[in-house]
């Protein structure tokens, strides 16, 4: 479903880019995959060939390892990204790579996450309890039919982007670090 210059497009699947481990929660999504055989997933990323020995549903396929121009592409055409991780990560630039492309982000409520995605009516996406594969299967389910909803989050998403974490916004961010820093040392 194509988007404007001002809305993204919808999207035709899923997208998850990573390792596919289980820190980083890639079973819970293989069995949420399995139990809806509607939702479609892609995924980019490297793929080894333990995950390629392993019986997986229908609907999970492989990008495999994608260049820049690419990525953006592969987070172009999705709905979505999801990131089920279990660990605790700082900050997740597959979220920021998404977000820039005007895609919503379902994450862990933990992390560089939380702040990331947010809450109420700023936020770009869903958080759903670490670990727990049926609250994330509820974020995806509400989100997957949702195109409203999608279209919402992708504007807020650009908007984050430009707005939190730009280039001039990050150096402002550093300076303003700095100059704290070298004052509070002169103290």
């Amino acid at each position: 479903v194509g988007g404007t210059a001002n809305t993204p497009p919808i999207g035709e699947y899923i997208a998850y880019a990573g390792r596919l481990s289980e820190e980083k929660g890639w079973d819970m999504l293989v069995d949420i995959a399995a139990r809806n055989p509607h939702l479609r997933v892609e995924v980019a990323g490297f793929v080894n060939e333990e995950v390629l020995g392993k019986a997986l549903p229908d609907n999970i396929r492989f990008s495999g390892y994608l260049d820049q121009t690419k990525l953006r592409q592969f987070y172009r055409k999705a709905r979505f990204l999801v990131i089920p991780s279990r660990c605790y990560e700082g900050f997740p630039l597959v979220a920021l790579e998404a977000m820039a492309m005007g895609k919503p982000v379902i994450g862990p409520d933990h992390g560089g996450f939380t702040e990331i995605i947010g809450r109420g009516p700023d936020a770009i996406g869903f958080l759903f309890r670490p670990g727990d594969s049926i609250d994330l299967e509820k974020a995806i389910l509400s989100l997957w039919n949702d195109e409203e909803q999608i279209r919402l989050f992708g504007k807020k998403s650009i908007e984050k982007i430009k707005t939190a974490y730009s280039s001039e916004i990050i150096y402002w961010q550093w300076e303003h670090l700095f100059s704290e820093l070298l004052e509070t040392g002169k103290n």
